[in-house]
């Protein structure tokens, strides 16, 4: 689940949303944040979706939602009485304008970021990302592909051969043999360790070598391994490179068969925000919006969850990125995700740009038959598209009760469809009402 809702900010107020102004003392019962977002009305707001939005997720759900300074502190607090603490997983940095924006007041800003939490941490299952190897140093051998890695010493300035002794011991390599052999070798002076003179004579005139961790030279310490005794002789054969030149070991980077190695994704992502707006006026002939999200970022977002045949859910759809997002990684990975768009017709954005974005891309053609730059370049992706409702139902709590009851079979009949089915009219009653704040007292 991914949401980009609106940013509570002086920039918002183009769509007709005022920005928070701490002095107003709003209560949430009568606030109507159709109107303006004071920071009661935004919470108000956010609160109400994000408690509906937990009900929709499955188990092993997670949901991501953009935000930026102004009301991310809040924002976090907010989902983590909705979500608990403990689901929360990350707060992606996107840095989307390496420039800075000109018009921040003291210092100019670069980022923006997105939330992240689970459902279930105890069932949260990610993506490993995927990095390539440099193809000019790739080998294989029994167990799979593999490169040069990190020196076997370990690289954290704190650890040397004071706090770490265990870690600290000679390994005796013979190259012509391959046969490895560790010994104990520090001496004590004055309370600290010290690595001594070869103990192992014997072993030297057979053709081994003596290792030991090299001296930290900025800091004038000494090293110690990352392994211990123990694992070096278990694994250094299968999981060691032994480097002649410096008579010294490696680890090995292990990679799939593809030659990508796994790992787990940063919570930082580097997308230029301007991106999509030459992508977007391909599509539409008019610029629509003045910044709308990158589908590199969302496919990037969405593509953290395993699951190839999600069911991806926005229900501040906008310009329709999200659906194009996963129209565009299915195509890449023959995965069969499928999305939900929701967002209200104000302007005739769902008619005039959600939908007219994601028929465009699908069938080569505007709904009226118009032709665009994207499609000279781009294959339509020819997936089937289904509007469900573009009509506005009225959800005041003193509507009439013929119209309040057909709004609630309504409700069952989409949450049904997520697999939402023991909620009672009663709930689905307030949660009606709540998504529409009361303009009468």
């Amino acid at each position: 689940m991914y949401i980009d809702p609106p940013y509570n900010t002086e920039a918002a107020k183009d769509d007709g949303n005022n920005s928070a102004n701490d002095k107003e003392n709003i209560s949430a019962s009568k606030f109507i944040y159709r109107d303006k977002f004071s920071r009661n009305g935004w919470l108000n707001m956010m609160n109400e979706r994000l408690n509906l939005a937990k009900k929709l997720l499955k188990e092993d759900g997670v949901i991501f939602v953009s935000v930026d300074d102004n009301e991310q502190a809040y924002l976090k607090v907010l989902m983590d009485e909705i979500f608990g603490e403990e689901n929360f997983v990350t707060n992606i940095v996107w840095h989307n304008n390496v420039k800075g924006r000109q018009f921040d007041k003291f210092i100019k800003n670069t980022y923006e970021n997105i939330v992240m939490y689970s459902k279930n941490i105890n069932n949260l299952n990610l993506t490993n990302d995927k990095l390539g190897p440099n193809t000019k140093s790739i080998f294989k051998d029994n167990i799979s592909l593999y490169s040069k890695g990190y020196p076997l010493h370990n690289g954290t300035a704190d650890f040397d051969i004071n706090n770490r002794p265990n870690l600290c011991y000679s390994i005796y390599f013979n190259p012509q043999t391959k046969e490895a052999i560790t010994r104990d070798e520090k001496e004590v002076e004055n309370g600290n360790y010290f690595i001594g003179k070869s103990q192992r004579q014997d072993l030297l005139t057979k053709g081994f070598l003596r290792i030991l961790p090299k001296i930290n030279e900025k800091y004038g310490k000494q090293r110690v391994w990352r392994w211990s005794s123990n694992k070096f002789l278990r694994e250094y054969k299968n999981e060691l490179i032994y480097d002649s030149s410096d008579n010294y070991f490696y680890q090995k980077k292990r990679y799939s068969d593809d030659g990508t190695r796994k790992t787990k994704f940063k919570n930082y992502i580097n997308i230029d925000g301007g991106s999509e707006k030459p992508k977007l006026l391909s599509i539409m002939n008019i610029l629509i919006f003045t910044n709308p999200k990158p589908v590199e970022l969302i496919k990037w977002i969405i593509n953290i969850h395993p699951n190839k045949n999600a069911r991806v859910l926005d229900f501040f759809a906008g310009s329709g990125t999200t659906g194009h997002a996963v129209l565009e990684l299915n195509k890449e990975d023959g995965g069969n995700r499928t999305f939900t768009l929701v967002t209200n017709n104000e302007n005739n954005i769902a008619q005039d740009v959600t939908y007219e974005r994601l028929y465009r891309i699908n069938h080569g053609l505007g709904t009226n038959n118009e032709t665009f730059e994207w499609s000279k370049k781009n294959q339509p992706y020819k997936q089937n598209l289904n509007v469900f409702d573009l009509e506005y139902s009225p959800i005041n709590i003193d509507q009439n009760q013929i119209n309040t009851q057909y709004l609630i079979e309504l409700l069952k009949h989409s949450l049904f469809k997520f697999g939402v089915s023991n909620t009672s009219d009663k709930d689905l009653i307030n949660n009606l009402t709540n998504l529409y704040s009361l303009n009468k007292d």
